[in-house]
């Protein structure tokens, strides 16, 4: 079984587990395919394009540390106790299935999509109540704390430009783009 790895520190795996991301889009190491490319391949050409790491249908781990998931640390291991790049995919407790798998640019990102990103609608004041009297959002945001933006796209730039590095927004990559639902 495989695993996935979400930012913590922007609170994405929790926003997976709370059921508020369902979609996530990774960086494709292939950036020159081209209109042509896909004009010209034929069945025999498949190594022009990268494959999908992950694939429709599979389930995949939500990778958390041994110390989130509530895995005592042994003395031998415990240097790696809080990080969940070495916990293996079959000891997770909470999985994903991948429902749909596509390429696009990054830059393609609906509003609606960024929100499927975990991006959230974010009030000023009493968020209840505003959410109960239909107030428009005050802005959007990923953090809740620091970074709010006039529109769920123009958070999710900031939080991509995070996450994968200063200027990835403004280069408009190619992404796989993976959507999930938690299944357990």
């Amino acid at each position: 079984m495989k695993k996935i790895l979400f930012n913590d520190k922007f609170s994405l795996t929790q926003a997976v587990l709370d059921g508020r991301k369902t979609q996530t889009r990774r960086i494709c190491k292939e950036q020159h395919w081209s209109l042509s490319d896909l004009v010209n391949a034929n069945e025999n050409d498949s190594f022009l394009f990268e494959q999908p790491k992950y694939l429709i249908g599979e389930v995949v781990a939500v990778a958390q540390s041994y110390s989130e998931i509530g895995i005592e640390p042994f003395p031998f291991c415990e240097a790696g106790w809080r990080n969940k790049l070495f916990v293996q995919a079959s000891k997770m407790r909470h999985f994903i299935r991948i429902t749909d798998v596509r390429v696009e640019r990054l830059q393609a990102i609906t509003d609606d999509a960024c929100i499927a990103e975990g991006i959230y609608p974010y009030y000023y004041g009493d968020e209840k109540e505003k959410i109960e009297c239909g107030f428009t959002p005050d802005g959007f945001s990923f953090d809740g704390i620091d970074c709010h933006y006039p529109t769920p796209r123009e958070a999710y730039a900031a939080l991509i430009d995070k996450i994968a590095g200063k200027g990835v927004w403004d280069s408009n990559p190619y992404v796989f783009v993976y959507e999930f639902e938690l299944i357990k």
